[in-house]
């Protein structure tokens, strides 16, 4: 069996793209994790600014929504409907 003859140039080109290759990956790595440290700074911001005024207010008007609210002989009532909240 002969020996297999690799020309320098040929093994230089190969590292080469290979190398470039692992530079593209680690950009690319280095990039989500950028991205996404942002976007978790950013959702934590917003949780901040929501206060617990800011939550009493959006429950106070769940008692008015009309998917919760029930009647009876046409009377409306502010209760939880039990067979619409399995719904």
């Amino acid at each position: 069996m002969g020996a297999v003859n690799y020309s320098k140039k040929g093994q230089i080109d190969l590292l080469e793209t290979i190398m470039v290759l692992v530079v593209i990956v680690v950009m690319l790595v280095i990039g989500i994790y950028f991205y996404y440290r942002v976007n978790i700074a950013s959702i934590e911001e917003t949780e901040k600014g929501f206060t617990e005024d800011d939550v009493k207010i959006l429950l106070s008007s769940v008692p008015n929504m009309p998917e919760i609210k029930c009647s009876s002989n046409l009377v409306e009532r502010e209760c939880i409907d039990m067979g619409k909240d399995r719904s």
